[in-house]
């Protein structure tokens, strides 16, 4: 049976459930603390992440202005969905053009937008804009921690950078083959010393799990 590490708690519904043959761990290695933060003035609000979807909308007394709704990736916007109808735009990473340049691309000219960050995120999107009426707020806190564990895997699945640097931290590489949800945790992964990385085409489960499937059967 091969043993899988996931840095993410599953839900029932999550399709790595439904594979055959593996025992799988699904924990993540980041502590999540709201912050305090007042709502925006602006047009839009663009979600990095889930985190930032279930801090912003767990804001006591929330009233919503109706502001214009982007995410990073599918994977947010599904959070995003389970609060609001209509979601403006969306990230696709199949593009050869970066998300930044795909948002500017909608954004109106004189429209402002927040993003919603946690506080130690590198804020990529907003960095690449060019329009000046653009900012970021962060609405929680992320704190890796630091976990051995006794489990020897065969397969590794990070969710995040943090992720990844909180498991290294405490547990060594042992040359198993590592699935990254994207091209920035891919970045941390080569830089702690991973060889064996494969990137999810998507930033979804669906498409980590269609990645394990293929190492599962060679």
């Amino acid at each position: 049976m091969t043993k899988v590490f996931i840095s993410r708690k599953l839900a029932e519904y999550s399709p790595f459930r439904n594979l055959d043959n593996i025992s799988i761990i699904g924990k993540s290695l980041i502590e999540i603390t709201p912050l305090e933060f007042e709502l925006p003035q602006t047009d839009w609000v663009f979600f990095y992440s889930k985190n930032g979807v279930e801090s912003f909308f767990k804001k006591p007394g929330v009233v919503l202005i109706p502001y214009k709704w982007g995410a990073l990736s599918s994977g947010t916007a599904g959070e995003l969905k389970k609060y609001v109808q209509d979601i403006e735009f969306v990230g696709n990473t199949d593009l050869e053009i970066s998300i930044a340049d795909q948002f500017q691309k909608v954004l109106g000219e004189h429209e402002s937008c927040c993003f919603i960050r946690a506080k130690n995120s590198k804020d990529s999107v907003l960095k690449e804009m060019e329009n000046t009426n653009c900012f970021s707020t962060p609405t929680y806190n992320n704190t890796p921690v630091n976990e051995s564990f006794i489990e020897k895997f065969d397969i590794l699945i990070f969710t995040s950078s943090l992720n990844a640097k909180a498991y290294f931290a405490k547990n060594e590489y042992a040359g198993q083959p590592v699935i990254a949800i994207g091209k920035p945790t891919e970045k941390t992964l080569r830089n702690i010393g991973v060889e064996k990385i494969y990137i999810a085409e998507n930033p979804t489960e669906e498409s980590m799990v269609d990645i394990l499937k293929e190492l599962i059967k060679s």
